[in-house]
Parts: C-alpha cells; structure tokens; sequence
C-alpha cells in the first residue's frame, strides 16, 4: 500500500510539473521554464488569493492548470508592434475557447522591460482568458477604461499571482528582467521577428520588411530569398 501510495504521490508531481512549450527559443524556454517550476510550487497558495472567485471555481482553476501549453508567438502578427492600439505592448493572448493554450509575445515582454513576475502576471491573466474566465466589456481597452484593472476577474487573477510571485517565487532582487536581445539592427542574429528593430528575422538575422527600415534606400525582397536593403 506504501508503494502505491508513493508511485501516485509521484505520478501527480510529475503531471503537475509537466509543461508543453512550443516555437520558443532557448532563451525563452529556459525563462518561462524556471518561471512555471515556481508557478508550480505555488499553485495553491497563489489560487487562494482569488477571494472573489467561488471555491469552486478556484479547484477549477488548480485541476486545469497542469494541463497548460505555452506557445512562443514572436513571429505572429498579434505579437507585432506596429499593428498594437493604444500605446499598449502585447505580451501575452489566449482565447476562451476549448484547449489551455496561452500565447506569450516573449521578446515582447523583454522590449518593454518585464521581470519575471510580469510574465508570472501574463501567463495567469492569458491562463483566465483559456479557461474561459468572463471578462468586463472595455477589458481590451484599460487606457480608456482604467476601471477594469479593479474590477475585470481576468486582469485581478493576474495581479493577484504577480503578488504572490513578488513575495514567495522571486522575492526582491531575484525578480529580475527576462532575458533576451531586442531591438537589433539589421544584419544581428536572431530567432524572432520581434526581437529585430524591422519586425523581421530571416535566415537567423535581422532584415529589412519595409522602405523605412533602409533608410534612403528601398528594401528588396527575392522570391523565395532574403530581404536586402539597396
């Protein structure tokens, strides 16, 4: 009985633990990876402070969570710069859908100086969002409609779990920035689009997608080749 006891006890660590990430970098998984380990060990503490959602709802919460998938989306237009509204840098999308999904804007969230417990904030916010979590009308739009930061479930599960990170996950200095290379000129290496100044890498470097990356030159782009400036 001992035995069996301890393959479960086992069994449910590892599924707990367990994290299906895909389309991120080395640097983002190794980032988002010691960021979920702690987001795990602090599932239940960090769940109760959602005082305004029903029990019910919180267990929910903590029997859906082992079952999160995490994409990289750097190189979607969601994630792109030059298509974002009011003045805000995504970092994060879900929809409230069937699946766990949460899409991070990694490099994103490197560019706007986030630390680890801001993307400890955006994986619960998108988590809410894939879970199905209701959200207040004017959610997508805070700068005209602050009101939702108090207010909207979706926005205070997010706060709530920055909170508990700031104070048993990375506590003080250990909640640093993330780490990752943004706004690189063309011709620096890169993994992402977003990590480029231009919104675009190509062949593992940063290439020009528009006029205005070149300056007074025009960018080319061969069929099936690499973007240049000339």
């Amino acid at each position: 009985m001992k035995t069996c006891t301890a393959i479960l006890t086992l069994l449910a660590a590892a599924s707990a633990s367990a994290l299906e990430l895909q389309k991120c970098d080395s640097t983002a998984t190794s980032e988002i990876k010691a960021v979920h380990s702690k987001m795990n060990s602090r599932l239940s503490a960090t769940v109760a402070r959602f005082t305004w959602l029903k029990q019910k709802q919180r267990d929910e919460l903590k029997k859906k969570w082992p079952k999160l998938k995490i994409d990289c989306e750097d190189d979607k237009n969601k994630c792109a710069k030059d298509d974002i509204k009011d003045g805000f840098i995504i970092t994060g999308y879900a929809h409230g859908s069937f699946g766990n999904t949460v899409n991070v804007c990694y490099y994103n969230a490197v560019e706007s100086a986030a630390k680890l417990c801001d993307l400890v904030e955006t994986i619960w916010h998108e988590k809410g969002h894939a879970d199905g979590m209701p959200k207040m009308n004017h959610h997508n739009h805070p700068d005209k409609h602050p009101e939702v930061f108090k207010k909207d479930a979706v926005y205070r599960m997010g706060f709530a779990a920055g909170d508990e990170c700031r104070a048993n996950m990375f506590a003080g200095t250990a909640n640093r920035a993330l780490k990752g290379n943004t706004n690189l000129g063309l011709g620096a290496k890169c993994s992402k689009d977003s990590q480029c100044k231009s919104e675009k890498c190509k062949d593992a470097k940063c290439v020009c997608r528009k006029d205005a990356d070149c300056g007074s030159k025009k960018c080319k782009e061969p069929l099936g080749g690499t973007p240049y400036c000339k």
